[in-house]
């Protein structure tokens, strides 16, 4: 899977209709992941950021790797990767994804707005 100039794009556009007028004054820094079967990202916060964001240009294989979100006080929120979902969330809030499944591999775009 590659990630194309339209998609990241699109992951732009969308990040700067939400974040019109509060983030205006923000810094973007995004990066793109390729996750093949059985890679993860350990638990994890943007702490130097105010909202991250993550795009899903895919979803990945079975069984798919939801990007959990510790919420306090409240427990978890699993989100399903989805193609062309946008998720912004505070910064510093704990999240992780557990172990991909097979192929193919599941491809974000991920960003941080820092001022």
């Amino acid at each position: 899977s590659q990630i194309t100039d339209g998609q990241i794009d699109k992951a732009v556009e969308l990040y700067r209709a939400i974040s019109r007028g509060y983030l205006s004054d923000a810094t973007l820094v995004g990066w793109a992941m390729v996750n093949e079967n059985g890679s993860y990202h350990p638990r994890h916060r943007h702490d130097a950021s105010i909202v991250s964001g993550v795009y899903y240009v895919s979803a990945g294989g079975a069984p798919l790797a939801s990007t959990i979100f510790e919420i306090p006080g409240s427990g978890e929120i699993h989100v399903e990767p989805k193609p062309a979902r946008l998720v912004l969330f505070p910064s510093r809030l704990w999240h992780r994804v557990p172990a991909c499944g097979a192929k193919p591999p599941r491809v974000t775009i991920a960003f941080d707005a820092r001022r």
